[in-house]
């Protein structure tokens, strides 16, 4: 019977394999190498029949869900980690800004690298003043005009 052969359970494993490429939900992965194993188990000889088929399947997948998916998943998803105030991941904090349009309530657009951006300071800024950039929340600077001193921005 074809639903008992090892090509069976490979062809499965395949399929569930390719199924995980387009999910990217690290859960058919685990289902795929329990059907390659249990076509391994068959060819071996180790399990025989479609009812010991079907056991072995369902616990190797449940055992390889359970027990690796947290740990395969900081591949894919990497970790998070807490950091500080300090830490600047764009790059931005320290360059030099120009700014494009007038500050009024303390709020305006600079260009920093080509890039606009919209900003704030407690400075009263004119366009082309030359700022520094002190701070980023969200898609907002913090900017200082160059020559004020630091911890004077919003």
């Amino acid at each position: 019977m074809f639903l008992e052969s090892p090509v069976f359970w490979a062809l499965i494993g395949v399929v569930l394999l390719i199924a995980e490429v387009f999910t990217l939900n690290l859960v058919l992965v685990f289902f795929g190498v329990a059907a390659l194993f249990v076509s391994a188990l068959t060819v071996e000889g180790t399990v025989e029949g479609l009812a010991e088929q079907l056991v072995c399947f369902s616990g190797l997948s449940v055992l390889f869900l359970v027990s690796l998916r947290r740990f395969v998943s900081r591949w894919f998803k990497g970790s998070a980690r807490e950091g500080s105030a300090s830490e600047d991941d764009s790059g931005l904090l320290n360059r030099r800004a120009q700014v494009t349009t007038a500050f009024v309530n303390g709020a305006g657009k600079v260009l920093v690298g080509g890039t606009a951006w919209d900003a704030v300071s407690d400075a009263e800024l004119a366009p082309g003043d030359t700022v520094k950039v002190t701070g980023r929340s969200g898609i907002t600077l913090t900017v200082t005009p160059l020559d004020a001193p630091e911890g004077s921005g919003r």
